[in-house]
């Protein structure tokens, strides 16, 4: 049985989109560029909420001998600065697949993970998460004697929605 770890992983690269069901009326939106990961309290929220969810025996392959999705991973390991093009393909892709009313619309996030680890070897692996489901949450900032308190909608990083 093989096993992966992503105990020592890191998050090199990331792009955003957020991906609509096109049969709900909702639409595609992409960024013009990979976000940027150098506030450390989001890389750690990221990091947790991306790769905590995955046990190490869990291994699933595609259904295809040469799907999309695998051409276009092939491709980004072959260049990893090509990680924000080929994101912007992936989730044009995952629009165009989004035929089923049930399938949510949502943030779709393209990870380039360096130092995970497969059967005791470190690799290099493209992680494709989806958040879905948002939540409201309260955010209080407190400045000498006066706080402030406002309601906002967001994701919960407790639990990947699919990955």
């Amino acid at each position: 049985m093989s096993l992966l770890s992503f105990e020592q992983a890191q998050i090199s690269k990331m792009s955003i989109h957020f991906v609509g069901n096109r049969t709900n009326g909702e639409q595609l939106s992409v960024t013009n560029k990979s976000h940027d990961l150098n506030d450390e309290t989001l890389y750690e929220a990221l990091k947790h909420y991306f790769l905590s969810s995955f046990k190490g025996d869990e291994m699933f392959t595609f259904q295809e001998s040469e799907s999309t999705v695998q051409t276009i991973i092939k491709e980004i390991f072959e260049n990893k600065l090509s990680l924000h093009a080929k994101s912007k393909e992936l989730a044009q892709y995952l629009y165009q697949c989004g035929t089923n009313k049930k399938i949510s619309g949502g943030q779709l996030y393209v990870a380039y993970l360096k130092d995970c680890i497969y059967d005791d070897e470190v690799v290099d692996a493209i992680g494709i998460f989806k958040a879905e489901n948002t939540q409201t949450f309260l955010k209080c900032r407190q400045k000498d004697e006066e706080a402030n308190i406002h309601a906002d909608q967001g994701f919960s990083i407790q639990q990947l929605d699919k990955g």
